[in-house]
This record gives C-alpha cells, structure tokens and sequence, in this order.
C-alpha cells in the first residue's frame, strides 16, 4: 500500500511529458488503477487545451502543481508523477518535504536528452508553449548542476 512520488526532471522539450506518460500507461497495464500526472503547464490551458503560457503566473501555476500533487497523494493515489521541470534545488525541495510529511517514496527521473534535440523540439511546439532562446538556454546551463536530491 506504500505510495511514490515520481519527479520528472529536465530541460523543457527533453520528453518529461512522453516518458511520464510512458510510466502511467506501464503501471496502468501492471494492474495499478490509482496513477496520476500534476504538471504547472495544466494551469495555463485554455478551455480548448491550447496553452496559453504567461511567464508572470509561473510561480502560481507551481504552487497549483503543487497543491494538486498534495491532494492526489492524500487521496490515496498509488503513484503521483509531477511533469514539471524540477531543475531548480527549491522546487525540489519542496516535493522531498511533502514526501517526507506524507511518508511516500520519492523517486526523480531524469531524461538526460541533449540540449540540441530540446532547442528543435521546442522549435516545433505549438504558439504558446515555445520558449525564447534565452530562456532554454538558460534551462539548458542548470544541467551541469546537481539537478537532483
């Protein structure tokens, strides 16, 4: 009955979201019904699912992730997979204190994909979701830091 928290962590466009997926879908088929994705790019969808990004709210779209992560723990889902980029050691920090509070296992998965692969993808996301150069690239130097716990 023991719970786990799963950290996605890298740059953005680096296929967090794919692979959390991939995660959900693989516990899903091993018999696990209680599996959840949080991710801060849920708070700036539209009605239409089209991402409506405003780098002022971002804070707020974290504490949100946050809030909902919390809650889908409490309410006793088996494993809770947060798809943000977790590359700041607060943002962490915050995650391991929950899962030291709630008593679950805490895990982070690192995708470890190149920078010049992340620069393309994010190229080719949809208005809205792109980042600017500068902002991935700075993303893209945090990778040379302790990234995880």
């Amino acid at each position: 009955n023991m719970q786990t928290l799963i950290l996605m962590q890298d740059v953005p466009a680096s296929g967090k979201s794919f692979y959390a997926e991939l995660i959900k879908s693989g516990l899903e088929r091993n018999g696990y019904t209680k599996v959840v994705i949080t991710s801060a790019d849920d708070f700036f969808l539209d009605i239409n699912g089209q991402c409506v990004f405003n780098q002022a709210l971002l804070s707020k779209a974290h504490n949100e992730c946050y809030f909902q992560t919390e809650t889908a723990l409490l309410n006793g889902n088996s494993f809770v997979i947060v798809d943000n980029t977790n590359m700041k050691s607060g943002w962490v920090h915050r995650y391991k204190q929950l899962a030291r509070k709630l008593n679950v296992d805490l895990q982070v998965v690192h995708t470890y994909t190149i920078p010049e692969v992340c620069k393309r993808r994010n190229n080719e996301r949809q208005y809205g979701k792109a980042l600017s150069e500068t902002v991935m690239n700075k993303f893209i130097s945090m990778t040379s830091d302790n990234l995880t716990l």
